[in-house]
Parts: structure tokens; C-alpha cells; sequence
């Protein structure tokens, strides 16, 4: 596969870069590009029908004006007070508002909605455009002409409910999900919740592919199309030796009308650098990011200009890790072309060796902290580092003493943070999404949470026993059939009520098959 690039079309004009030189990058390109496509749905594209009608909601002349500006450009628009409208449903090209006007109810059909005042929910639908934010109407205007006739889109994102810690899970005390921070987080109808189904629900038209569910996302449940974790771990692969300089794969474009962009090429290929285009930057979280670190054993320059939150979250969780085990920073993050200058130009000065190269192939069977928690543990190699902050980590507490290894807590879990073996119930703290789920899951109140960060040591990063009891022997037939805790719980709750009666009450000591027998008096 042959990909369009500017960026190697760049490097082919400078006489300073030789056809060696351009063959080899090239080929990590080419194959980056292959890898994505091989992870992509892009050619399972969808379409909706956008006419010229649009809804103009607001009051005034300027409201007016730009009505009647697309009437003269051919469209079908009207104005409206938003005071009028008593709601607004459907997606781009077939919207629907149910409207009163002078004591007449009815409904209106459009395609695209232009806002003169502020309308958060109404902002948040692809087709719904602020007048605001442009700074003449012909701007607009070539915005909305973009969507006219056969609209194409795709799925920006992939969802897998095996891993999700919304997906029909018991609501809350508030009547919500453990955890939507996904719903939370997104500013567009690209993801919503239903809690009456505990459902998520995506719209690939509305998707505005920021990023920020996959950012977000503890357990892997959500993907970027193209840059999922294992593609990002085979591209990552490529660049071994080589610094990656990760930035979003639609800035590529805007580098060829760049200034200082001979001085940015020449301290890429001075500095043994190479660009690594990404769908978005803003999808990379402290898994992403360790991959990238470790399978090019090199540190990684991200360039984001809109200085994301999310993004410098997760850096500064990387960059905690790092500077705790190896005094450095793992990731360094700049958000001018200078700063991604001086960011490329200290990986060259760097005198300390870095070592933390470690491969790891995850598969899709796999949540996402179970990656995180394979690479951490080859960094911290037997160490303790003490204790970063993270928010989204952390461990749970369990009360022996109260455990009745009724396991509820085991089934609560889907990460695989809590397992159970040989009567024995085990966590593994750097799995723990920190979703809260097992504390109402557990009958005898015997969970609770501590969800101050990562410790930097093999405990967390490994199985623990936190609760144990003997097996208990049937009294019949001498079989284990189950926890001496459990049975001496049930026994203590149903003795009362058994009272007198002998053979219910030994019943309560043995096995499923025994218990029928002593209960009826069969030998």
C-alpha cells in the first residue's frame, strides 16, 4: 500500500534528504498506513440525504438577514423563536421540531439547524451550527453547502459491551450507571445512555471523533477506527530506536505551508525522529502511551495544539511513572511547532539510557488494564517506587472477617480485577477500573475502596489473597461442596427457623444431593 503523504512529498523537495533516506521512511509510513487500514471499517461507509432547508432559530434582524441570505442562495429557510419551539429530535438531514405558534401546535421538517443564541444540547447535533462562531455568513454558508445531497460518514469509534462498565449493569442510588464517563465526557450526541436499558448508545453521524471516549474509556470498551490499541502497539513496532513524534494525521496538510518547515524536518532527521500520524492524539491514554514508549524504547513527542486537559492528564500519569523509575520523562508534550522543535531537539540531548523497551502483543480478549498493568510490570522489575497519583486506579479493601467467599463480588467484576480459586478470593489491584461496582454487589458489606493512584511495586501489579476459608465436607458423603464460611452463615440464619426439626437442620450441612436424601429419610 502506497499512501498519499505530504509529508514525504516534503522530504523528497529538500535536496538535504537523501533518496535512502526518504526510501526507509517511506516504508515505516507505508507500513504504519497498511496496519491502520487492516483496523479500520472505513469502507463500511453510511450516507443520509441532506437537502437545502434550514431551520433558523432565533429573534432579531440578524436572524432575519441570514435567512433571507439563504433564500437568495436557494435554500428553503425560516425563522423562529426558540420560545416557540417546544422541541427537536431526528438527526442531520431529517430533523423534526414541534413547534406553537400563535396557539397552533404543529411540526416542522428540515435538515440543518442555524442557532442565534446559546443552545448547549442543540449544539451538540452534527448539522446544528452556531452563527457565533463564524465570521461572515458565506462561511457559514460553505459549511452548510458541504453537507448537501449524499452525506458520507463512517464510524469513528468501535465498541465492544463485553468490557463495558455500563452495559446492563444494576443502576446506582441516583438511578444511573457505575460508570459513563464516556457519556460524560462527549460533546456531541456521539454517545448517549439510555437508564432505563443500561445501554450505551453511538451515532456515527454525530461523532465528532475528539477522542475523548477512548481517552476515557477504563476498560478498552471503546476504540478508535484505525488506532486501536493493537494497532498502535504494531505501528509503535515500526519505530523501534525511533523517536515517534505522534501528531493528529490532519495536520500532515498543513505542514507543507509551514515557515519554519525545513528547520522541523532537519531536526527530526538530526535527532533520529519521525512523524507519526494518528487519527487523534486526544484517544491516547497511559496504555496508549506506555506502548508507544516501549515498543520504540525511545521517548515520545505528542504535539497537541489545543493543549487538551484529558491528554496532559494522562502525560503527567506517564511522566509521574517514569520520573519515579527511570528520573525522566517518558513523553513530552508540546503545543507550538517551536515547542515541538525543542521537544524533538531534547530526545538528541538526552545522555541518560533508556531502559524500558518490553513488546507486548495484547489481543482483543484482553481489557485494557490488563495491557497497562504487563508493561508497568516490566518497568518496575521487582522495585518499589513508591506512589503516583492517577485518577481511575486504585485498589479494594476487603474485610476477611466478613468475607463469606460468596463470590458475588467475582461476578460483579469484568476486567478481571477479582478472580477465586481453591476457595481463596484474590485481587489484582492494577486491574481495578475503580468502577465501585463489587461494594453494593457484596451481601456482607465486606468491600471498600481505596482509590488513591498506582503503587509502583510487584503487589500491585500482581494478585493478592485478600479473604480465605476451608473447604466444608458434607456430612453425609464427606464431599467439599463449599466454603466453611458460607455454610456457617446460611447455618446461622436458618437454625432459628429450623428449629426442632433435625433433619432440615443437618440438611443445611451437606451437599446438594445429600440434602434431598436427609430430608425426605432416604438412605
Amino acid at each position: 500500500m502506497v499512501v498519499k503523504s505530504t509529508f514525504l512529498n516534503m522530504l523528497k523537495s529538500y535536496a538535504f534528504v537523501s533518496a535512502e533516506t526518504t526510501n526507509k521512511i517511506a516504508e515505516i509510513l507505508n507500513e504504519a498506513a497498511e496496519i491502520s487500514a487492516d483496523y479500520s471499517d472505513f469502507l463500511h461507509s453510511f450516507s443520509v440525504q441532506v437537502d437545502s432547508s434550514v431551520l433558523v432559530l432565533g429573534e432579531g434582524d440578524e436572524a432575519k438577514d441570514f435567512a433571507d441570505f439563504l433564500q437568495k442562495e436557494g435554500y428553503e429557510a425560516g425563522v423562529i423563536s426558540p420560545y416557540d419551539v417546544i422541541s427537536v429530535s431526528g438527526h442531520l438531514g431529517a430533523f423534526e421540531a414541534q413547534v406553537k405558534v400563535g396557539g397552533n401546535l404543529g411540526k416542522i421538517h428540515f435538515s440543518q439547524i442555524v442557532l442565534f443564541y446559546e443552545d448547549p444540547h442543540l449544539i451538540r447535533f452534527a448539522g446544528c451550527e452556531s452563527a457565533g462562531e463564524y465570521d461572515s455568513p458565506q462561511e457559514l454558508l460553505d459549511v452548510l453547502n458541504s453537507r448537501l445531497g449524499q452525506f458520507k460518514y463512517h464510524a469513528p469509534v468501535h465498541y465492544d459491551d463485553r468490557f463495558c462498565q455500563y452495559h446492563l449493569r444494576r443502576p446506582d442510588e441516583s438511578g444511573e450507571g457505575w460508570c459513563h464517563r464516556c457519556v460524560d465526557e462527549c460533546p456531541s450526541f456521539g454517545v448517549s445512555k439510555d437508564d432505563s436499558l443500561m445501554q450505551l448508545k453511538f451515532s456515527a453521524l454525530d461523532c465528532i471523533a475528539c477522542g475523548k471516549c477512548v481517552m476515557v474509556c477504563p476498560s478498552g470498551a471503546i476504540k478508535r477506527d484505525g488506532f486501536s490499541l493493537e494497532a498502535a502497539q504494531k505501528i509503535a513496532k515500526l519505530y523501534f530506536g525511533i523517536t515517534p513524534v505522534v501528531m493528529n494525521s490532519q495536520i500532515e496538510s498543513d505542514l507543507e505551508g509551514l515557515e519554519i518547515k525545513e528547520q522541523l524536518i532537519k531536526t527530526m532527521l538530526d535527532s533520529n525522529a519521525l512523524a507519526l500520524f494518528t487519527p487523534q492524539v486526544h484517544a491516547l491514554n497511559e496504555t496508549y502511551l506506555l506502548t508507544l514508549m516501549q515498543e520504540s524504547a525511545k521517548q515520545v513527542v505528542l504535539f497537541d495544539i489545543s493543549k487538551d486537559e484529558l491528554l496532559e492528564e494522562s502525560v503527567g500519569m506517564v511522566n509521574g511513572i517514569t520520573q519515579a523509575i527511570f528520573g525522566i520523562d517518558g513523553v513530552l508534550l508540546a503545543h507550538s511547532y517551536d515547542e515541538l522543535i525543542a521537544a524533538i531537539k531534547k530526545t538528541k540531548d538526552l545522555d541518560v539510557k533508556i531502559d524500558w523497551h518490553y513488546t507486548y502483543a495484547q489481543d482483543d480478549s484482553e481489557a485494557l488494564y490488563q495491557v497497562f498493568s504487563q508493561r508497568l510490570l516490566s518497568m518496575v522489575r521487582g522495585g518499589d517506587f513508591g506512589k503516583v497519583k492517577a485518577r481511575g486506579h486504585g485498589r479494594i479493601v476487603v474485610d476477611s472477617n466478613k468475607c463469606t467467599l460468596c463470590l458475588s463480588c467475582v461476578g460483579a467484576c469484568n476486567v478481571g480485577a477479582l478472580s477465586s480459586s481453591e476457595f481463596s478470593l484474590f485481587h489484582h489491584p492494577s486491574l481495578c477500573t475503580t468502577c465501585g461496582y463489587c461494594v453494593p454487589s457484596c451481601p456482607e458489606k465486606a468491600i471498600s475502596t481505596d482509590f488513591g493512584g498506582i503503587a509502583l511495586n510487584e503487589t500491585f501489579l500482581q494478585k493478592n489473597e485478600v479473604a480465605k476459608s476451608e473447604g466444608f465436607k458434607c456430612v453425609e458423603c464427606g464431599k467439599i461442596f463449599a466454603s466453611s464460611k458460607s455454610v456457617e452463615k446460611i447455618a446461622a440464619i436458618m437454625a432459628p427457623i429450623f428449629s426442632g426439626d433435625e433433619a432440615r437442620l443437618r440438611s443445611l450441612q451437606c451437599c446438594d444431593t445429600c440434602k434431598v436424601k436427609v430430608m425426605f429419610g432416604v438412605s
